[in-house]
């Protein structure tokens, strides 16, 4: 594991976040047990403190409790639960001044899903490790920048269990709902996501919200499917769309200013089949290079959104899995996969073809950055819109954007 630096924009602390879905959370992404050798993870003092800097709002003894109550089960992992409130805070609490005191009108009024910790006894994870979790989630959410991009879930404020549990109170997590739940759920229950522009327009929030963590330096670490909430388009989205796709779950990123420059990442991270060769295997590779994991893991992403749900490894097991993804015929099964399952035209064939050659490349130096990925993505629908339909035009286009400089 690479060695650590203290101290950035996202606050003093670095930790992770086991995996959640809205209906039905997994323990495919526990991080319990990820090494810490900068400094000993935070503890109740320093979170608070955290959280002060950061400005998240935390909610006071009366909306406190209320914040927890009337809140049904919709998942859970070993680490935590996830319950969904029947009501916003603001339809529970209106006229309360504590409430538009401490929760930006934007939020007062967001359904939510309370993230809580589940502690676990001591000799399987220390206190102040189940509180890195939290940490690692909310210096990403809180950042003055990211906490604003359309793309990403919004943290509402946290909120603290009202009984102590290990003779602790563990804070909670109140995180905004998704409407049509997350990705592969909308796929699964929606006609709407075999229309192409739909297709194309989900996929471009994704990659513009990857293209912009990574702006600041975060590596996601962790696309797939059930990371992708589904929520109804916001006014001022992209003209004519009635969905809007944004990322959540940051339990296996990477802050990499939390890292020496010149240092090398060797770790395992993220949900398999779906992440990058050097994070199944733990390859060692250049910190900056995380980023390049997330362009692999959106090329395998896309190939389930364009094959309406279904996986591009259907009848291979974990093994087989494994050995594809050191060999160079990884983009070839993909593609024939996605084809033999959905029929598309020619230009959309151009637009799939090139973007896995790029991103399912074995070394992740020769694959493009996703803010060329989200590029081509416009590009083509943009071009959809407009009936530019000659494939050797689009190929020409696309071979200009994606060809590393």
């Amino acid at each position: 594991m690479a060695s650590r630096v203290s101290e950035s924009v996202f606050g003093s602390f670095s930790g992770s976040l086991a995996d959640y879905q809205y209906a039905a959370a997994s323990t495919d992404s526990e991080l319990l047990n990820r090494p810490w050798t900068h400094h000993d993870p935070p503890g109740p003092a320093a979170f608070l403190g955290l959280l002060n800097r950061l400005g998240v709002p935390i909610l006071g003894r009366s909306l406190n409790s209320s914040a927890v109550e009337d809140q049904f089960f919709v998942g859970a992992g070993a680490s935590y639960d996830v319950t969904r409130a029947l009501r916003s805070l603001g339809d529970q609490h209106q006229g309360n001044s504590e409430v538009e005191q401490t929760i930006s009108k934007e939020l007062q009024f967001k359904k939510f899903v309370t993230k809580r910790i589940k502690p676990l006894p001591p000799h399987v994870a220390s206190d102040s490790v189940q509180l890195a979790a939290v940490t690692n989630e909310v210096r990403i959410l809180a950042h003055e920048t990211l906490k604003n991009v359309p793309q990403m879930v919004k943290l509402i404020c946290v909120a603290w269990d009202e009984v102590p549990t290990m003779g602790r109170y563990w804070p909670r997590l109140l995180i905004e709902a998704a409407d049509y739940g997350n990705l592969a759920e909308f796929i699964a229950a929606h006609e709407d996501a075999r229309v192409w522009q739909v297709k194309l327009a989900l996929l471009i929030d994704v990659a513009g919200g990857v293209a912009m963590l990574h702006q600041h330096h975060v590596a996601h670490c962790d696309l797939k499917l059930e990371n992708v909430l589904v929520f109804p388009a916001e006014p001022n989205h992209a003209p004519g769309m009635q969905y809007q796709a944004k990322l959540c779950d940051f339990g296996f990123s990477v802050i990499l200013s939390d890292y020496e420059p010149s240092s090398t990442f060797s770790a395992v991270l993220g949900t398999e089949p779906w992440n990058a060769p050097e994070l199944t295997f733990a390859k060692p590779i250049k910190t900056e290079q995380l980023l390049a994991a997330d362009a692999y893991s959106f090329a395998l992403l896309l190939s389930r959104v364009m094959m309406h749900g279904g996986t591009p490894f259907e009848g291979l097991d974990q093994e087989d899995i494994r050995r594809l993804k050191q060999d160079a015929a990884m983009t070839e099964q993909v593609g024939a996969s996605i084809f033999s399952r959905v029929e598309y035209s020619e230009p959309q064939k151009v637009l799939i073809r090139k973007i896995l050659l790029g991103t399912l490349s074995l070394e992740p130096q020769h694959r493009f950055p996703v803010h060329l990925v989200k590029a081509s993505l416009l590009l083509h629908s943009l071009a959809f819109r407009k009936q530019v339909t000659h494939p050797s035009a689009l190929s020409c286009i696309l071979e200009t954007l994606l060809t590393p400089r």
